[in-house]
């Protein structure tokens, strides 16, 4: 059985790797069998951490773990190794670059494919802590993926349903265009007075659902997923009535009285 690491290495096009030897053992940071290997003394540099949690079993690591290591700073980030299939992705809807598509596509597109297919990955909102040792080997039936949010407490593999992510993720659309944050959401709708008095009714319903939600270990992978433009959000500022007005003057003045405003 192959590995997380290997797994990403072999969806990745399995890059050549320098400095391997030949080794008889396992590697030190996930622990597959080797018979080549890089000595982690090519892997260690003066910003290398955590050397207990990531180079613990052996002195050489594999050419998966090897390349993953030398993949460069902050990647590789957000990414997925589905099918035949490795990408990096971004979670935003808006800053989405040529190479990087967004989570929520990327999972829409996982979720097609077999039961049985193998898959890896890292949902991230910080891509400078080294996560990809953290991740296991999943399946699209049996899904999982390392989730890093800070903001919400949690760092750590979820085990979740993947169909029911996406379907969590379509609860959250329409508040998210209605301008509701996604701290409102993970917190509560009505914790933000002015859209939920905007929106009364519609957030209680919104409101309704997803509380019904928020224990499900899908919750937050599918909080980070969702995503609007700018386009499909509502100001709900710009939309307010405008503010009462009164005119205040006496009888007989020729010119326009001063407006005093109530509010």
């Amino acid at each position: 059985m192959i590995t997380a690491s290997q797994h990403i290495h072999r969806l990745a096009g399995s890059p050549d790797v320098d400095q391997a030897e030949d080794v008889s053992g396992i590697c030190a940071t996930c622990a597959a069998k080797i018979k080549q290997g890089v000595p982690i003394s090519k892997i260690e540099n003066p910003s290398f951490s955590q050397h207990s949690d990531f180079l613990r079993y052996s002195k050489y690591v594999c050419s998966g773990c090897a390349w993953l290591y030398w993949s460069g700073k902050g990647k590789p980030g957000n990414f997925i190794a589905a099918g035949e299939r490795y990408d990096q992705l971004v979670i935003s809807h808006e800053s989405v670059v040529e190479d990087k598509e967004p989570w929520h596509k990327a999972l829409l597109r996982v979720s097609d494919m077999p039961l049985e297919t193998l898959v890896s990955g890292v949902l991230t909102t910080d891509v400078k802590p080294r996560l990809w040792p953290r991740t296991k080997l999943a399946t699209v039936g049996n899904f999982g993926l390392y989730v890093h949010a800070p903001d919400y407490d949690l760092s750590a593999f979820v085990s979740f349903d993947l169909a029911e992510c996406l379907r969590i993720s379509t609860l959250m659309r329409d508040p998210l265009v209605s301008g509701y944050s996604k701290s409102s959401i993970y917190h509560g709708l009505l914790t933000d007075y002015a859209r939920s008095s905007k929106y009364l009714s519609q957030s209680f319903g919104w409101e309704t659902g997803l509380k019904a939600c928020r224990d499900n270990p899908a919750f937050i992978p599918a909080l980070l997923i969702s995503g609007v433009t700018k386009e499909d959000k509502k100001d709900v500022r710009s939309e307010r009535p405008g503010k009462p007005v009164i005119t205040a003057g006496t009888s007989g003045n020729q010119h326009s009285a001063p407006q005093l405003e109530l509010f």
